[in-house]
């Protein structure tokens, strides 16, 4: 019997060892969290960073909460989409790297975004605060980053093929790649200060652009395949 209880406790020794506990500092992240893995949860409230359902977990789909700290525990992560209608400021510390699809909307009062992951194919970004874009990773084909601040975008990567970045004080866009099928800088009137004058080369297989209500004086050559001009 002496031996049983010994095993038992060497057991649970080294699962405690194993296990690394940490604090979901945002009350409503933490309930979204406990909800979905309450396997995960210690009887204090504390997230096991261990626990093979946020290891494995692939999708996240989060609106509520502000702070995402904890985000980067799930390891295997391929799609999340967050957003928040908080006035309360927002905050993502850092995305997981196996991330490829990223989905932010409504999050009102998010300023600014960690590191972009080495993997991402779609970015959607609408309707922040954030006014500078990380590095776009070389994997990237999708962008869409219309109706926030942003005054800068990093190089474009040579993969693209699907760019909107239109409802923002921008007056400068990095060149095309030659992979771009289409293209929206279109400005509503958002930031009339704000306009882009000059626009870069077009890329021959280019198909549809929309760059309504911008102050270009002139547009550089139109590929031959285009098929849709606003």
């Amino acid at each position: 019997m002496r031996k049983v209880i010994l095993v038992l406790i060497t057991v649970l020794l080294a699962y405690a060892a194993t296990a690394q506990y940490v604090s979901i500092t945002d009350p409503g992240f933490k309930n979204e969290l406990r909800i979905k893995y309450p396997a995960s949860f210690n009887a204090a409230g504390l997230l096991d960073t261990t626990s093979n359902e946020i290891l494995t977990e692939d999708t996240l789909v989060i609106f509520g909460p502000t702070n995402l700290e904890g985000l980067q525990y799930f390891k295997s992560l391929t799609f999340l989409s967050c957003g928040s209608n908080s006035a309360e400021a927002g905050s993502i510390p850092s995305f997981p790297a196996s991330l490829k699809t990223l989905e932010i909307s409504q999050f009102y009062y998010l300023t600014e975004l960690p590191a972009l992951p080495p993997l991402l194919q779609h970015i959607t970004c609408t309707q922040t605060r954030v006014s500078v874009l990380p590095a776009l990773p070389d994997s990237l084909e999708f962008l869409n980053c219309m109706g926030n601040r942003i005054n800068h975008i990093p190089s474009f990567p040579a993969g693209l093929k699907f760019l909107y970045c239109g409802e923002n004080p921008l007056s400068i866009l990095p060149e095309f790649p030659d992979s771009l099928i289409e293209a929206d800088f279109s400005n509503i009137f958002v930031f009339p200060d704000a306009a882009i004058a000059n626009v870069p080369a077009l890329p021959a297989g280019l198909k549809k652009l929309i760059c309504a209500n911008q102050q270009i004086t002139s547009l550089p050559v139109l590929p031959e395949g285009l098929q849709e001009l606003n």
